[in-house]
């Protein structure tokens, strides 16, 4: 806990990631406050932000989920969203199609959608509820062919979620 928070933290910010990504793979609870401070804070990092919010995933529950959420709607940047959004699809899929479905009317060519579309195609239900959700909220063309290009390029074709992308 002094690795992710105190002097310790403030003197070595890669050994506070690695701190972050350590008490997620052991599974912390006792350290989950720490993470959803880390996670929500606009001075945290984008590299530290990205750990706190996998270590929210890897620790679970209610409270790691409306964190993980806040970060989507209260967040300026759209590369933490997309991270949050990920983090969100992790950890329940229906709700992570729809913070995607949501983000993708958002985004503009300049943005990754990579890591988002990646945790929801890992997902045995991802592409099926990503597609879904797509159904309610169109995203503009450019975002559309995106979304087609990173799936192709992964060797994905769900047929459904490439047919409403193509639309």
């Amino acid at each position: 806990a002094s690795l992710i928070v105190g002097d310790e933290a403030a003197k070595d910010r890669r050994l506070q990631a690695a701190a972050v990504r350590l008490a997620a793979a052991w599974k912390l609870s006792e350290l989950a406050g720490t993470l959803r401070d880390l996670a929500i804070s606009e001075k945290t990092t984008p590299t530290l932000q990205q750990a706190a919010l996998d270590g929210l995933v890897a620790i679970g529950g209610p409270a790691s989920k409306q964190t993980i959420q806040a970060v989507i709607q209260s967040s300026k940047s759209m590369p933490s969203r997309i991270f949050a959004a990920a983090a969100l699809a992790r950890l329940d899929s229906t709700a992570g199609a729809a913070a995607a479905a949501d983000l993708l009317t958002q985004v503009k060519s300049s943005d990754d959608v990579g890591p988002l579309l990646e945790a929801l195609l890992s997902r045995k239900d991802g592409a099926d509820r990503l597609a879904a959700a797509l159904k309610t909220k169109t995203p503009p063309a450019d975002a559309a062919k995106m979304a087609l290009r990173y799936i192709y390029s992964i060797g994905r074709s769900d047929q459904e979620l490439s047919d409403v992308l193509s639309k």
